[in-house]
């Protein structure tokens, strides 16, 4: 059971230390979040506050302070949940509204979009509808703040609010399906925890900070496995009740420093993260052998919230938490030293915290590349979620297949250092995946050719990397290679140059002026899947089969007028235009030549089919010794370096954009 950890070790050994310097009260770590934005100003709480108060007067018009609004027989309540409603959101927070009613959720998503609609002239933009299991929820943009809403029928619920706050866990009104408890628990869970924990201000306050150390150490997304918002406010306020009963009230950050102590000795195998009043003397859930970690939720039903994390990711946890536990062993630790790295990269561009670790951790990485040159937005954005979901059931697969090699993914995408000069329809990045032999101090393991054991290593991740990407370019209901390319290799550390963050947004969806009727998830026969957690702990309706509405607006587009004179961009890189030569379906490779420098015979030219760029093939040649491409059928110079001309993409500074080229077949 995991009250078998004992809280005090933790507050004993703060108290040998006779309390660090940072340590002393809470202005130090105030102005450190105040210095990287993660604590919201006074007017980024009162963007938030009205961006609210609009959504509420746009569902609920001529609502009165307290209490549903009646329409006839239809009551409705609208309430925050996830960080906003708990109060520890950041400035890059979304806020997680939840509306209660008595009527089917298929008319209150009619009505919805309807109002919703109709308030655009007052800023307010629907950015998508998302169809689950679980029901449908709205994104929304109210005045540049970004929001979540979502709708649970509970018609006893609503018809005696607030009285859910009281209500005994046997009450008739929670005689409910499963997937409206569910939502219904987002706002429970958050009202009891603003009311059990003691103090709530240095609650929040530490919050907000384990929240930027794991989102800068990587740790903070629950889409790869790793935390949410919700997981650090359960794990958090357990530590803080338990702390109180042994030392009283505590300051951030003796709260903090406990934190970090106590679960980098957990044994998260062994036992569950749970409240220690709520589940008093121990929570009834069976957990089940394929549950890496166990964090539960408050109200019934009880979940495991940390259900979708991997072998791999709670791995990697441990050893965060653990790397910052013995941090603050030490009396000059400072707050920036347990988010950012100790090791300086040799590269042009800075590495935000944890990232530089993580370069620098691995001598062998998984590369995953996407490209995307189509013209939709929304495409864009639909390719890179289906990706991205595609590479956590990789990460996964790897750690079957491969149990002694630890494989660590970065919840983030790469791009080359030098990727300043794209344009805004040059989307190419990567994502990382560390591989290291399971060994105590794998740094100094890399997956290694010297042994059969490692060879067979070599071979059996040389075929799950064929097998994943076979299956992303076979999808030809998300992948369109007329659009889009991806490649997964093996790298080793010092090839992959230097790389920064990609900080670009991928795209966004706008829904349609169609008004069509959506189906009740809530009255389906199935049970549906656990619902997900985001990571600002609002309750996620992403699924596995979700839908996504992403038709285009049906008035016509603003056209763009095309430049009369050449326009000077940065020209596309000889690999991108390799890519797209070999891998877009309306090509023909075999109608294009490489021109290459040789060192001793100067230019020389070879089928592209014949272009091979791997190090340890014989005929391999490095891609800086590119010059040009030339389609063979009519002798046309398609991409060459030293004019700067690129056909293919129109950048550089010899094509206007009007004047691309149809590298196409026929």
């Amino acid at each position: 059971m995991a009250s078998s950890t004992p809280i005090a070790a933790g507050v004993a050994k703060i108290a040998s230390k006779s309390m660090l310097n940072l340590h002393q009260d809470s202005t130090n770590l105030k102005s450190f979040l105040a210095e990287h934005s993660a604590l919201p100003t006074e007017a980024e709480i009162e963007n938030r506050q009205t961006a609210f108060a609009q959504l509420k007067s746009l569902i609920l018009p001529r609502q009165a302070d307290e209490g549903p609004v009646h329409y006839a027989d239809i009551k409705l309540t609208l309430v925050p949940i996830g960080s906003y409603g708990l109060g520890v959101w950041t400035p890059t927070s979304d806020i997680d509204c939840l509306c209660i009613g008595s009527i089917s959720t298929s008319l209150f998503v009619q009505l919805a979009r309807q109002r919703l609609k109709k308030a655009a002239a007052q800023g307010v933009r629907i950015l998508r509808t998302i169809k689950s299991a679980s029901g449908t929820y709205f994104e929304l943009e109210i005045k540049g703040v970004l929001l979540n809403l979502q709708y649970c029928p509970a018609t006893e619920v609503v018809e005696s609010w607030p009285r859910i706050n009281q209500a005994s866990a046997s009450d008739s009104m929670f005689n409910l399906p499963v997937t409206s408890r569910k939502k219904l628990n987002a706002w429970r869970d958050n009202f009891y925890l603003t009311q059990s924990i003691p103090d709530i201000a240095s609650f929040r306050l530490a919050h907000r900070f384990l929240r930027l150390w794991a989102a800068k150490r990587g740790i903070l997304s629950t889409r790869f496995g790793y935390l949410s918002s919700f997981h650090i406010s359960l794990m958090l306020s357990r530590v803080c009740k338990l702390l109180t009963r042994d030392t009283g009230n505590a300051t951030a950050p003796d709260i903090v420093r406990t934190f970090f102590h106590y679960y980098a000795s957990f044994d998260f195998a062994v036992h569950m993260v749970f409240d220690p009043d709520i589940h008093a003397p121990r929570p009834r859930y069976e957990r089940s052998s394929r549950e890496n970690l166990a964090v539960l939720t408050l109200h019934a039903p009880v979940i495991n919230a940390a259900y979708s994390t991997t072998m791999n990711s709670v791995t990697t946890l441990v050893e965060e938490l653990k790397r910052a536990d013995h941090l603050m062993s030490y009396v000059d630790t400072s707050w920036s030293d347990l988010i950012s790295s100790g090791q300086i990269l040799n590269s042009r561009e800075a590495l935000p915290g944890g990232s530089v670790d993580f370069i620098q951790a691995f001598k062998s990485y998984v590369k995953i590349e996407v490209q995307y040159w189509g013209p939709s937005s929304a495409k864009l954005s639909a390719l890179l979620e289906w990706l991205e979901s595609k590479c956590v059931s990789f990460n996964n697969d790897l750690n079957s297949k491969l149990p002694d090699v630890y494989a660590r993914f970065w919840p983030a995408r790469f791009v080359d250092a030098d990727a300043n000069g794209m344009g805004y329809r040059d989307h190419r990045a990567f994502y990382l995946i560390g591989l290291a032999l399971s060994h105590p101090d794998r740094s100094q393991h890399p997956v290694a050719k010297d042994d059969k054991h490692s060879k067979a290593i070599q071979k059996t991740l040389h075929d799950a990397i064929q097998d994943f990407t076979e299956r992303i370019r076979s999808d030809e209901r998300s992948y369109d290679p007329t659009s889009s390319w991806m490649d997964c290799t093996v790298v080793r550390q010092g090839d992959l140059g230097a790389v920064k963050l990609d900080d670009r947004e991928w795209g966004r969806f706008v829904v349609d002026d169609d008004d069509d009727d959506d189906e009740d998830g809530e009255e389906a026969q199935n049970e549906e899947p656990e619902s997900e957690l985001d990571d600002d702990g609002g309750i996620l309706t992403f699924e596995a089969n979700d839908t996504i509405f992403k038709r285009p607006k049906k008035s016509t587009p603003a056209r763009h007028v095309k430049p009369s004179v050449t326009v000077a961009v940065k020209l596309r890189p000889a690999i991108d235009i390799l890519n797209r030569l070999r891998w877009d379906p309306t090509v023909d490779e075999s109608d294009y030549l490489v021109g290459y420098e040789d060192r001793f015979l100067g230019i020389r030219e070879i089928p592209l089919d014949r272009w091979r760029g791997e190090k340890t093939d014989d005929e391999f040649i490095p891609q800086h010794r590119v010059v040009h491409f030339k389609r063979k059928s009519d002798g046309e110079v398609v991409w060459e370096k030293e004019r700067r001309l690129d056909r293919v993409f129109g950048s550089g500074a010899f094509v206007g954009e009007g004047e691309r080229l149809d590298v196409r077949s026929g």
